[in-house]
């Protein structure tokens, strides 16, 4: 019950008129290239974090809990859980900057 709660209150509604303003899927094959590319990096790097970042990160952001569920499910306070997260993400950005780049000519990527 509150799982579809927490859904019905991220949904919403698109009316037609807002709905033929938006591009197609297939006007798009670079940007959905960049999107998957983007996706794909994003999630090797997840798995580069330690095991108990990855679980936290799954838990929040794709489970959707708060971090209160969190830390009753993981044995940590929240605010341990809160810390984690915070640091986790900031590592993945910096991660995701450094992979995204652009590379200076004359010089090799490794």
């Amino acid at each position: 019950v509150v799982d579809t709660l927490r859904k019905e209150g991220r949904m919403h509604v698109l009316d037609e008129s807002a709905a033929s303003t938006l591009p197609t899927r297939e006007a798009l094959p670079d940007a959905q290239l960049a999107v998957a590319d983007d996706a794909a990096l994003a999630a090797r790097l997840v798995r580069q974090l330690a095991p108990v970042d990855q679980e936290l990160l799954h838990l929040r952001l794709v489970a959707g809990l708060p971090y209160a569920e969190i830390a009753d499910v993981t044995g940590m306070s929240a605010g341990n859980v809160g810390y984690r997260l915070h640091h986790a993400l900031r590592t993945l950005r910096t991660w995701m900057d450094a992979a995204l780049a652009p590379t200076p000519i004359g010089r090799t990527v490794r």
